[in-house]
């Protein structure tokens, strides 16, 4: 490995955002995770919210964006948000689900409600304007 692609490697580590994602339906999260990872997106992958509040304890750095299903086991994604944002309140929050938006609570942190299902493009589209947007559910 030569100087130069010592150096990238580098100033490159740990600058991509971070993305959260709890899913309970291991299909969805394996799709949701290839799809940000491709985009070069660091990746944690939850199986539900329990999940995700354990994982984002442990985490040492920032977390940018947490993509929650509504509907889980064990605590579901309205739980979540209003625990997970008591521990990193500048986090952003994209609510997933496959039903309609009237179970989801209205919360500051949440920017985005994703019907599923959805195109990749589309996800990709609503995680960078989350990830750069400042608040409000749109």
């Amino acid at each position: 490995m030569d100087q130069d692609t010592r150096q990238e490697n580098i100033e490159t580590k740990g600058t991509q955002p971070v993305v959260l994602v709890a899913e309970d339906e291991a299909l969805v999260l394996g799709i949701l995770k290839t799809i940000l990872q491709g985009a070069g997106y660091t990746v944690l992958g939850a199986v539900d919210g329990q999940d995700a509040i354990e994982i984002s304890r442990k985490y040492p750095g920032p977390i940018n964006l947490l993509i929650t299903d509504i509907e889980m086991p064990r605590m579901n994604g309205n739980e979540l948000v209003a625990k997970i944002i008591r521990e990193r309140p500048h986090m952003k929050v994209i609510a997933l689900s496959g039903f309609a938006s009237n179970g989801l609570q209205a919360h500051q942190n949440i920017v985005c409600f994703l019907s599923k299902p959805f195109v990749p493009t589309k996800l990709l589209d609503v995680v960078a304007e989350a990830i750069s947007t400042r608040s409000g559910i749109r």
